[in-house]
């Protein structure tokens, strides 16, 4: 008997989740983006960071943006953040639980229609990451505030987004942008569910596709430092 989980397709949605898109989007957009490029000038000649992104994000909307090393995740929300009246709303890159409360809440203070975050939590240890994650979702049920959230994490973006934008590397373009099936409010139960699972198979297909045999890295040129009788392989 095979143990491999049959999963459902990514895109299918339950009625209710299904409902609930139709209205995120009639809501008014708060951000939108139409053909945005980013060249920088080097001394060794120009990169091309971002091209052709089109983006319309929708009042009270939670995006997560994610995306391999260099493709311009980073450089996209400060875009954002410089582009708009909202730029006061970035919180600043800090360590520790409580020091990412009070970033949070001092972005608030000013009550900005959009919340940037770029990797806020990257630094923080597995349970204060899981701790700050539901903290988030909380400040967002209950504050009227778009978010547009940075992160490498798979498990941390579908847990946390309505939708996910995908970006692929030189340059930044969008690969794909994704309606998250999985039905709120989250718990972190639902990272075993069907539909959880669905997506991050296909976000890794995405972000981290296989190797083939022909772009295996080769083997490093190595000089023996040990007594070849103390073998660990």
């Amino acid at each position: 008997m095979s143990d491999v989980i049959k999963l459902p397709s990514y895109k299918k949605q339950s009625e209710s989740v299904c409902c609930r898109f139709k209205e995120l989007h009639k809501r008014p957009i708060k951000l939108k983006l139409e053909g945005l490029s980013k060249t920088f000038h080097t001394s060794k000649g120009n990169i091309n960071v971002l091209n052709s992104i089109d983006l319309a994000i929708h009042r009270r909307e939670f995006i997560s943006v994610i995306g391999p090393s260099g493709c311009g995740k980073s450089t996209l929300i400060r875009i954002l953040a410089v582009l708009s009246r909202f730029s006061e709303a970035y919180p600043s890159q800090l360590s520790g639980g409580m020091k990412q409360r009070v970033a949070i809440a001092r972005a608030l203070a000013n009550q900005p229609d959009v919340l940037f975050m770029d990797e806020s939590f990257g630094a923080l240890d597995p349970h204060t990451r899981s701790q700050m994650q539901s903290y988030l979702l909380q400040i967002w049920r209950n504050v009227d505030v778009t978010i547009v959230f940075v992160t490498h994490d798979l498990d941390e973006a579908i847990y946390l987004s309505d939708r996910i934008l995908v970006l692929k590397a030189n340059p930044g373009e969008i690969q794909e942008f994704i309606e998250i099936p999985v039905p709120r409010p989250r718990t972190s139960k639902q990272f075993l569910c069907p539909e959880f699972l669905a997506v991050k198979k296909h976000l890794e297909e995405l972000v981290h596709p296989k190797i083939s045999e022909e772009d295996e890295p080769s083997e490093l040129p190595m000089v023996r430092m040990t007594s070849g009788h103390d073998v660990v392989e």
